[in-house]
């Protein structure tokens, strides 16, 4: 037909006319053409395959269906590759009709493919492997989220810092940086690294620095810092109650039915009944209808779907929810560890300690990291006991043999029958046949028959011969004994009637026939009394005889300083020997570094060690200083103030006196008190009903007092801070930083005026309140 076709278009008129009678014209070839492609289309419908709309399309180039064709050309090989269903077929797909119809769906079903076939084992190192090669999939976010929570898992700093560095953009890497803020935050010592900070993390970070105190604006709740900025806007008609008295260092703030950071971002939104702080930045929080969620401080929920009955952080680093009968572990990204229910969990010095069937298992952070990488969880390795020891180091014990292990789960001592004990200088290991010592570094000392350890140095038994040994230096000292004993810190071999005191391993006495007492010091001094015959004699801890003594008891009260007793009567001596108090007292108290609280005849006095004089004991009760040089001293019922010479500065006419200044002092008199100036006797402030401390500490000392019905805040630095003419005054910040709420009651317009004030008195915010509102701002637990 084709061939018809192309010879009849040349022909002459008389041809053609000639071809009609047959019939043969243009038209009828057309026709027949028409009748062909159509004939040749039904059949390639009929097949509907690919090869059979490919056939097609190559022989009948000029058929009318020709793009119908194409379109069902597309949809058949379409079909073919969602029956394949391999990345592979849709990449063929998308090579051979980039144009198609289908080439969307084709590229979304090609990234699908391709993400579920190379991570198909979920593994870290796969996951980083596709993101190199194909840096810009669509799934990338779910890849980073994955690698984030397996290569994260142990929920260690630098963990995180290293996901940070190496996906530094996008959501997971945002999640990253705002959990390692709060695991940094509440790691002693630790800040976050500058250059990992955002923009909204510095701006978190300003806000977190001050506390916070609620506000009331038009019947809405609000809350504003310390110098009166109002943080967080209002919204909610009312406040939790804890709010009111201000204070407040929370860095999520609970605001209605919203959750809220304090710059305003909305991290939760619900009818919110409790919250409880878990550390490193999560929130159990509970709901009004009792379910109860976990929820991080940057808004991302853990396992919201459970229902937990409770929720902790044992090591600061995995969280453990409760659920039924058992605990679940997940990570600090909220990626669920082991499917098993534990029994138990907790933290042993870092390491995670679970409990199932009464059996103990032990994680270190490493661990976690590869159960995280989908790595079996070992069963095989469990104990009967897990406890923590000092250093961080774990004991384990496992029918009834004992080991030690490290913080990250390293064997320092091999599981064996042996009894295992911690000393400050290492580790004894008794077993049936001898005892050995470990230095702190685990270093062997040896094998002994019996060993007694001191708090330096270590008594070693062979045979029948004890020897002291150095557990660091591993140095012997050369002389055997028949037995040893340690006298405080002092180490003593005996031999026969003779003994021998170390001071030192070059430094030592020998004496016969000896009794030694221990008298231990206030710092690392202490001293040996030995009694040799009727000699006693003092030594100090570095072996120098200091004098002889001839008292019955010898006790150190200060530095230097002792106090001795001589037929049940007790007296003062320094260490040379002198006597600085004779023994006619009934007690000695010990010292203060400056004064010694003396008694005799129930009558109270002291002893001041630097002007040397005792205030002879005269008074009812014992004596306290006042300032550097001065004592309140009571008598006659009264209290009074004397100086270092028992001079009398303030008469005994008080009921009570507290410190002030060096200067002056708060009395009380006939139930009402006085700020007077000791030397002058002036009186600074009267009529004061009471007072309450802001702060009360070496730096400054802060009260609100009430004179008459009047309240006011006084500083003994600075004076009257806010003078005494409030109806009320109360500190709704910080001790350090105080904020005052003063309200003034207007009676004639029945308003209450509150200002607030920062701790300098400077005026911050004013407002007039009516009785209704005044009472919702008010804080009452004052």
């Amino acid at each position: 037909l084709n061939r018809a076709i192309f010879l009849y278009e040349p022909l002459q008129l008389k041809e053609r006319e000639r071809l009609n009678k047959l019939p043969v014209d243009s038209a009828i070839l057309r026709s027949l053409r028409r009748e062909i492609d159509s004939t040749a289309f039904a059949r390639a419908q009929g097949l509907d395959t690919e090869e059979a709309y490919n056939f097609f399309l190559k022989h009948f180039p000029s058929s009318l269906d020709y793009g119908d064709a194409m379109l069902l050309l597309h949809d058949a090989a379409y079909r073919s590759a969602l029956e394949e269903g391999t990345y592979q077929a849709f990449d063929l797909f998308l090579k051979k009709y980039p144009d198609s119809r289908h080439r969307e769906e084709a590229r979304e079903n090609y990234d699908r493919h391709l993400f579920e076939t190379k991570t198909s084992d979920k593994r870290l190192a796969t996951y980083r492997a596709y993101l190199r090669e194909n840096p810009r999939s669509p799934y990338r976010r779910v890849v980073e989220e994955q690698i984030l929570e397996i290569s994260c898992a142990s929920g260690e700093p630098d963990s995180l810092i290293q996901f940070i560095r190496d996906y530094p953009d996008g959501p997971p890497a945002r999640k990253a940086r705002n959990i390692l803020y709060y695991v940094l935050k509440d790691m002693e010592g630790k800040t976050f690294p500058e250059f990992l900070m955002t923009d909204s993390l510095n701006i978190i970070q300003q806000l977190n620095r001050k506390y916070l105190v609620p506000v009331l604006s038009s019947g809405h709740f609000g809350f504003m810092n310390n110098e009166g900025t109002e943080i967080i806007h209002g919204t909610s008609d009312e406040v939790y109650e804890q709010y009111l008295c201000g204070n407040i260092t929370e860095d999520v703030i609970a605001d209605g039915d919203r959750l809220m950071a304090r710059n305003e971002a909305v991290i939760y939104r619900g009818d919110i009944e409790g919250l409880d702080d878990l550390g490193v930045g999560f929130l159990l929080i509970t709901l009004s209808d009792g379910k109860r969620i976990v929820l991080h401080k940057s808004g991302f929920i853990i396992s919201g779907d459970n229902q937990i009955e409770d929720a902790y952080i044992p090591n600061g680093r995995i969280i453990a929810l409760k659920l039924g009968d058992g605990w679940l572990l997940f990570t600090l990204a909220g990626k669920q560890l082991i499917d098993t229910v534990w029994q138990d969990v907790k933290d042993v010095n870092g390491a995670l300690a679970l409990k199932k069937d009464d059996r103990w298992y032990l994680l270190s952070g490493k661990q976690i990291g590869l159960i995280a990488d989908r790595h079996p969880f070992d069963f095989s390795e469990s104990f009967d006991e897990v406890k923590e020891w000092p250093n961080n180091f774990i004991w384990v014990k496992r029918n009834g043999e004992e080991a030690i292990f490290d913080q990250h789960l390293n064997v320092r001592v091999p599981l064996e029958a042996q009894v295992l004990k911690f000393y400050t200088q290492g580790f004894e290991s008794r077993f049936p046949s001898g005892v050995r010592f470990l230095d702190t570094s685990f270093n062997d000392a040896g094998v002994f028959e019996d060993i007694i350890v001191g708090q330096q140095w270590i008594g070693t038994r062979v045979g029948d011969k004890w020897k002291f040994l150095d557990p660091i230096q591993k140095n012997f000292l050369v002389q055997n004994f028949d037995s040893i004993s340690f006298v405080g810190t002092f180490p003593i071999g005996y031999r026969q009637d003779s003994l021998r005191v170390y001071f030192n391993s070059r430094k030592f006495l020998d004496f016969e026939k000896t009794e030694v007492n221990y008298i231990a010091g206030k710092d690392s001094s202490a001293y040996l009394l030995i009694t040799v015959g009727k000699k006693r004699i003092l030594y100090s801890h570095h072996g120098d005889q200091l004098c002889e003594v001839g008292y019955d008891n010898v006790q150190l009260v200060d530095k230097g300083i002792f106090a001795v007793s001589k037929r049940e009567k007790k007296g003062l001596m320094a260490e040379n020997g002198k006597m600085l108090l004779p023994p006619t007292y009934d007690a000695i108290g010990d010292g203060d570094g400056t004064n010694i609280p003396l008694l005799r005849s129930m009558k109270f006095g002291l002893y001041n060690l630097k002007t040397k004089k005792e205030i002879v004991p005269q008074y009812d009760k014992n004596l306290k200083r006042y300032g550097e040089n001065r004592i309140i001293a009571f008598k006659n019922g009264n209290l009074g103030i004397v100086d270092s010479k028992n001079k009398t500065i303030l008469p005994f006419e008080y009921e009570d006196i507290v410190y002030w200044n060096d200067s002056s002092a708060f009395v009380k008199k006939n139930a009402l008190w006085q700020l007077i100036d000791i030397g002058s006797k002036k009186v600074i402030l009267d009529q004061v009903r009471a007072f309450k401390f802001v702060n009360d500490s070496k730096k400054e000392k802060v009260i609100i007092a009430q004179q008459g019905d009047a309240f006011g805040v006084m500083s003994n630095v600075s004076g009257i801070v806010l003078p005494l003419s409030y109806t009320d005054i109360i500190n709704i910040g910080s001790q350090e930083d105080p904020l005052y709420f003063t309200e003034k009651n207007v009676q004639e317009a029945n308003i209450f005026v509150v200002i607030y004030y920062d701790k300098h008195g400077k005026l911050i915010r004013r407002q007039a309140f009516e009785p209704d509102e005044y009472e919702m701002i008010y804080c009452s637990n004052n």
